[in-house]
C-alpha cells in the first residue's frame, strides 16, 4: 500500500476508530485517563487493494491494545494520570491554573489550546466549552477550595457571561436571527402605541448592540416565553430612554395595544405580553402596576418546589459559600450552582431563572436595609415599597425578579428570608445626625399627607409653601410637646422641613393663607375620597390651641388636623371612627429617636400600648419618599 494512503488513514479514520474501541473498552466507565506517552509497533501487512476502512480498523484496534496495556501496566504517575470524571479533569486543570501552576503538569496539556488567551479569558473558555458538567466543576472547585479564586479571576463580566450561557442552557451566543422577530414586534408595537420618546434608532443598530447584553434565549414552543422575550425587548428600549411614558389616559392605551395585539401576534402569549407592556408604560401608582401585571406563573411547578427545598436546606447547613461583599449577583448565582450540584432540577431552564430571581430579590432587599418591613411587603405583594427606592432602569430591571418571588409564593419568600437570616444587611453610612423628640409620633402621619394632598391644595389656594400649615399641624397634634420652653421640638421641625428656629416665621406666613378656599378644597377632596367618613369640626375643641393664631387660621387648622388624623386611622382595623383625642393618646403623641439619613428618616418610636394593630395593619412599612422631607422616606422601628 502506498505511504500517502497510510498517511490518509492515519489522518482521517484513525481518530474514529480508536474512539470506538475505546468506547466498548470501558463502556461507562466516566474516568478520565491521560497518558503521556504510548510506543507501539504496529505492521500492516495487506495487499494494496485492501480497503481503507478495513486498514483502520486493524490498525486502531492494535493502537487501542496497546493504550489499554499501558493504563492497566502503570502504577505511577509519570506516565498516566487518571481522574474520576470530566468534572475532575477540568477542575483540577483550573485550580492549578489560577495558583499559576497548570502548565507544570504534563497531564494539563490537553489545555494549552488557551495557554495564550488571557486568564478570564481562559478560564471562560474551558467551562463553556465544559458547560455540560459546569455545576460539578464549580462543587470540586468549591471543596478545593479554588472557587474563590476562579470567581475572582473570572471577573464580574466573565461570571455575567457564563451565569448567561450557561445556566440558561444556551449552546452558544444568541444569532441575530434568532432574536430579530422580538426586536421587530417591539419595534412594531412601540410605533402603534406611539411611546417613542424621540426618532427610533434602527432594528438592526438596536438588535446588534441588545445582542451584547446577552439576553436569555426564549422557550419556542412556549407562547409565555416568547411573548416575556418581545417584553423584554420593550423593557431595554424603555430603560435606555428611547420610549416614554403616553400622556394619553390608561385606557386608551390598552386600547390601543388590544388593537395592535388582536391585529397579529398569534404566534405568542397575547395576554401576558399585554399585562407586562401596560405594567411597563401605566402612568399609574406603582402598587397598581405591580398587582395588574403577572409576568410569571402564579404557583411554583413541582420541580420547582423540589429545588426550593434543597436550596433552602443547602442555605441552612451553610452549604452554599457566599461572599458577603461580593457585589456580582452572578457570583452569587454560580456558588449557589456548586452547592446544588446533586441536585437534578436544576438542569431545567425555569427553576434557574427563579434562582435567579431569588438571589435579586434577595441583594436587593439586603443592599436597601429593609428587614423585616421589605420581606412582609414580598409576602404581601406590596411591591411598591421596594420599587419606589430604586432607580428607573433598577426598576424595570428588578420588577420582573421580585415578581417571580411574590408569585412562587412562601416556598421562595422563605429562602430570601433564610439568606437574608444567613448573610444580614450590608452595613449602612452613618447617620447625619441623631435627634431626640418629644413629637416622634408625627412621622405616622407622613403617608397621609401626601393622600390628603395638603401641598396641591394649598397652591389650588393661592398659597405657595406646604411648611407653615406643617408647623401649624405639628404643634396643633402634638401640642405643648412640640414648643417646650418656647423652643420648637427638633423633631416636630424636621418632621415639618424645616429648621427649629424658622417656626415663627412659617407660622406668621399663614396671616396670608385664604382660609375658607382652603377648607373648601380640603373638604371636597375628603369628600370625594371618602378619606373619612364623618368628624365633628370640634374635635379641638377641649384642647386650645398653644400657639396664637388668627381665629378663621385656627379654626383651619383645626380641620386639617382633623383630616389628616381621621383620615390616617381609616384602615386602623376597629378603631377607624376613633375620635382625635383617643388617636393622639394612644398612637400619635409619643417620642422617637430620629436618625437622619441620605435617603431616609429612621424613627424608633418609644412603646405604645397598640403597636400590634400598626403592625398587623401595615401602618409601620416604609413610606413612600416625601419631598419636603428632601425626598427621603421613613423607616418605623419599635420594640419587639
Amino acid at each position: 500500500m502506498a505511504v500517502h494512503s497510510l498517511e490518509r488513514v492515519a489522518r482521517e479514520r484513525i481518530e474514529e476508530v480508536c474512539d470506538r474501541a475505546f468506547e466498548e473498552t470501558f463502556q461507562n466507565d466516566p474516568s478520565v485517563f491521560v497518558v503521556r506517552k504510548v510506543q507501539t509497533h504496529v505492521a500492516v501487512l495487506a495487499p494494496p487493494a485492501a480497503l481503507e476502512s478495513r486498514l483502520a480498523e486493524q490498525w486502531g484496534a492494535r493502537l487501542c491494545a496497546s493504550v489499554v496495556r499501558v493504563i492497566a501496566s502503570t502504577s505511577n504517575d509519570e506516565n498516566v494520570v487518571r481522574f474520576e470524571n470530566q468534572a475532575a479533569f477540568v477542575s483540577s486543570f483550573l485550580s492549578d491554573f489560577v495558583a499559576g501552576t497548570a502548565w507544570d503538569h504534563w497531564y494539563h496539556r490537553a489545555f494549552r489550546v488557551h495557554r495564550r488567551l488571557a486568564v478570564d479569558e481562559a478560564i471562560l473558555a474551558v467551562l463553556i466549552e465544559n458547560q455540560d458538567c459546569l455545576s460539578q466543576i464549580l462543587h470540586r472547585l468549591a471543596k478545593a477550595n479554588a472557587l474563590d479564586a476562579v470567581l475572582h479571576a473570572l471577573g464580574p463580566e466573565g461570571q455575567h457571561v457564563l451565569w448567561t450561557r450557561v445556566s440558561r442552557l444556551t449552546s452558544g451566543p444568541l444569532s441575530e436571527d434568532a432574536l430579530r422577530i422580538f426586536v421587530h414586534s417591539a419595534f412594531d408595537l412601540a410605533d402603534s402605541l406611539s411611546v417613542w420618546a424621540a426618532s427610533p434608532p434602527s432594528e438592526r443598530d438596536f438588535l446588534r448592540g441588545y445582542l451584547v447584553t446577552h439576553p436569555a434565549g426564549p422557550n419556542w414552543i412556549e407562547p409565555s416565553s416568547l411573548a416575556s422575550a418581545v417584553a423584554d425587548v420593550f423593557r431595554v428600549l424603555l430603560r435606555d430612554g428611547w420610549l416614554s411614558i403616553p400622556d394619553a389616559s390608561h385606557q386608551d392605551m390598552l386600547a390601543k395595544l388590544d388593537s395592535a395585539l388582536n391585529s397579529s401576534y398569534d404566534w405568542l402569549d397575547k395576554s401576558y405580553l399585554k399585562n407586562s407592556l401596560a405594567a411597563l408604560l401605566s402612568p399609574a401608582s406603582p402598587e397598581r402596576i405591580v398587582r395588574s401585571s403577572t409576568l410569571r406563573p402564579p404557583l411554583p411547578t413541582p420541580a420547582q418546589l423540589r429545588l426550593l427545598r434543597s436550596l433552602l436546606a443547602a442555605i441552612q447547613i451553610r452549604r452554599c459559600h457566599l461572599e458577603p461583599a461580593d457585589k456580582s449577583v452572578h457570583s452569587h448565582l454560580l456558588r449557589i450552582l456548586a452547592a446544588l450540584a446533586s441536585t437534578e432540577t436544576i438542569a431545567s431552564q425555569a427553576t434557574i431563572q427563579l434562582i435567579e430571581s431569588i438571589v435579586e430579590a434577595w441583594v436587593t432587599l439586603r443592599t436597601s436595609a429593609e428587614g423585616d418591613s421589605a420581606l412582609l411587603n414580598l409576602r404581601r405583594g406590596q411591591l411598591h415599597f421596594l420599587l419606589t427606592r430604586l432607580s428607573p432602569s433598577e426598576k424595570i430591571r428588578l420588577q420582573p425578579h421580585l415578581e417571580s418571588v411574590a408569585n412562587a409564593g412562601e416556598p421562595a419568600i422563605a429562602v430570601v428570608e433564610e439568606l437574608l437570616r444567613q448573610y444580614p444587611s450590608i452595613p449602612q453610612a452613618p447617620a447625619l445626625a441623631e435627634i431626640n423628640s418629644a413629637c416622634g409620633g408625627l412621622f405616622l402621619l407622613v403617608r397621609t399627607v401626601q393622600d390628603l394632598r395638603l401641598s396641591t391644595l394649598l397652591k389650588e389656594s393661592g398659597f405657595d409653601s406646604l411648611e407653615p400649615m406643617l408647623v401649624a399641624l405639628a404643634i396643633r397634634i402634638s401640642g405643648p410637646a412640640a414648643a417646650l420652653d418656647g423652643n420648637f421640638d427638633a423633631g416636630a421641625a424636621l418632621w415639618a422641613g424645616i429648621k427649629a428656629e424658622e417656626s415663627s416665621f412659617h407660622l406668621s406666613r399663614l396671616a396670608t393663607l385664604a382660609s375658607q378656599l382652603f377648607r373648601d378644597n380640603l373638604a371636597e377632596l375628603v369628600a370625594a375620597q371618602r378619606l373619612v367618613e364623618t368628624f365633628s369640626s370640634a374635635d379641638f375643641v377641649d384642647q386650645p390651641l398653644p400657639i396664637a393664631l388668627p381665629p378663621e387660621v385656627a379654626n383651619v387648622v383645626d380641620f386639617a388636623a382633623a383630616s389628616l388624623l381621621h383620615g390616617w386611622a381609616r384602615w386602623l382595623p376597629g378603631l377607624s371612627r376613633s375620635s382625635v383625642r383617643l388617636l393622639l393618646e394612644q398612637f400619635v403623641r409619643r417620642s422617637a429617636i430620629l436618625h437622619l439619613y441620605l435617603d431616609r428618616i429612621e424613627v424608633s418610636l418609644s412603646p405604645g400600648p397598640l403597636d400590634a394593630i400598626l403592625k398587623m395593619a401595615g401602618y409601620l412599612s416604609d413610606s413612600p419618599n416625601a419631598s419636603w422631607l428632601g425626598n427621603r422616606f421613613v423607616r418605623f422601628r419599635t420594640a419587639s
